[in-house]
């Protein structure tokens, strides 16, 4: 709202324009997504937005509009039909004679370009669109060549691409003229683990099939979700141009969409406070143990090389930090091969590789951790639930660590709930000041803890400590 209250005033240049209805519009959906009804703000941001525009475009857009000068979603529409009229008035009226590629110039974000950069692009009759879709291509191309080696892979991938394009999930668009384009990337997204998983005596989880494939995304925002991939996968240069009609699972604003639907749909339906993919109750549970056998011999198999051992650690898989003090032992060692200047495939030797002899000796006879699923497994009728964390440094690392103690008429009982740990930095420091840092991890890991189970367990002030002469403090 605030950022709508202070827009600027704009002129009367088209991409002036654009830039000032997309900003209105971006804003106004976000209020829209939050659960925030347009003529509950209408009357209050019509006129500061129409007082923004060129009185001849206020004219015009107040005889558009004259039932209803309050209502935004109309004065956006006339603005933005007036936006368009004026765009296929220019492109009507230039010169003709520089390459159709050229046109989009001043439309797209070759206008950034100075110098050199933009006189090349002008001598070759190309914008920035075009600039990226060739690079577009040389990345595809180089990811292709990799799938390649990996058949199953790379069947899987193009499987992928025609099951979408079946399903209207991906859509054929071939670049227009006064498109505004943007090419995606190809990214990874990891799944974020929910704390209050545990705070239930059995857990159960349902999830959302193809969650984020479920929401379309308006036409007019398609372009901006663009990929390039291959017809067939027996020629490599036929390549096609793409684009996503829903949104789109690893981009950053995709969680946001998600959620919002979902908060719209469940506000509608049902009173509820969550807001994830899915969805967790609860209603005795068994315990499950974490076992090191599959990593000691997985361990042994391997030629003691620094890109083994990077492979071996990348094996835990341990969100929480359950067996921090093993992974990171493993950690502080690849550490000490790049400062050796050890490469990729070379075999350890000496000291270094005692150290890695030694570590996977321990695997060996390191104990099942057994992990309870439920917090309060052995505790009966609990009356104050309370976090209590603990930092510590030392010149390698510093480190946090929150417990969850739960207090009853006849015991009290204090289970793990989350750690965290960092290398010291590899300019010598100080110990007070790792000190510190420790405490300053453990204050933002306890505050995450918190805000996840706060809205099942009821917490009272949590006590933070660090043992040592440079630091104590309770809150």
């Amino acid at each position: 709202m605030d950022a709508l209250m202070s827009l600027e005033a704009v002129g009367n240049s088209v991409t002036a324009l654009r830039h000032f209805y997309d900003s209105v519009d971006r804003h106004a959906r976000g209020l829209k997504s939050l659960g925030i009804a347009s003529g509950t703000y209408g009357a209050l941001l019509s006129p500061v937005v129409m007082k923004k525009l060129p009185q001849e475009l206020r004219i015009i857009i107040i005889r558009k509009v004259t039932n209803n000068h309050c209502d935004l979603r109309l004065i956006l529409e006339a603005l933005l039909a007036k936006i368009e009229a004026r765009q296929k008035a220019d492109l009507a009226t230039r010169d003709h004679s520089q390459p159709s590629c050229y046109k989009k110039e001043q439309a797209t974000g070759a206008t950034l370009f100075t110098g050199a950069r933009k006189q090349s692009l002008k001598k070759q009759g190309q914008c920035f669109n075009c600039l990226r879709k060739n690079v577009m291509k040389m990345r595809l191309r180089s990811l292709l060549k990799r799938l390649k080696q990996s058949p199953e892979v790379f069947k899987e991938n193009n499987r992928i691409i025609c099951q979408q394009l079946e399903f209207g999930i991906i859509e054929v668009k071939e670049d227009a003229v006064d498109d505004k384009i943007h090419y995606l990337l190809h990214h990874a997204a990891v799944k974020r683990e929910i704390l209050k998983f545990r705070t239930y005596k059995i857990a159960l989880t349902a999830d959302i099939e193809k969650a984020f494939v479920m929401i379309s995304i308006v036409l007019r925002d398609r372009n901006a979700l663009k990929f390039l991939s291959i017809k067939d996968p027996s020629d490599l240069d036929n390549i096609q141009a793409y684009r996503f009609t829903r949104v789109v699972f690893g981009v950053s604003s995709s969680p946001f969409l998600l959620n919002a639907t979902n908060k719209h749909h469940l506000e509608c339906y049902r009173h509820t406070n969550e807001d994830f993919v899915d969805d967790i109750t609860g209603a005795d549970t068994v315990e499950e143990a974490f076992s090191f056998s599959p990593y000691f011999f997985a361990a042994q198999e391997l030629e003691p090389t620094k890109r083994h051992i990077v492979s071996l650690s990348r094996l835990f898989y341990d969100p929480l930090k359950f067996i921090a003090p093993v992974t990171f032992q493993y950690k502080v060692l690849i550490q000490e091969l790049c400062r050796a200047g050890v490469t990729w495939d070379e075999t350890l030797q000496g000291d270094l590789l005692k150290r890695w002899q030694t570590l996977v000796q321990g695997l060996r006879d390191c104990h099942p951790i057994i992990i309870p699923h439920y917090y309060a497994l052995t505790v009966d009728s609990v009356h104050t639930y309370q976090l209590c964390g603990f930092s510590d440094a030392s010149n390698v690392a510093y480190a946090a660590v929150v417990f969850l103690l739960m207090k009853s008429s006849s015991n009290c009982k204090a289970v793990f709930v989350a750690s965290m740990s960092r290398f010291a930095p590899l300019k010598q420091q100080k110990i007070p000041r790792l000190e510190l840092l420790g405490a300053l991890l453990l204050a933002r890991l306890i505050t995450t803890v918190s805000d996840n189970l706060e809205p099942e367990i009821s917490l009272a002030s949590p006590v933070l400590i660090h043992k040592s002469l440079y630091v104590e403090f309770e809150v």
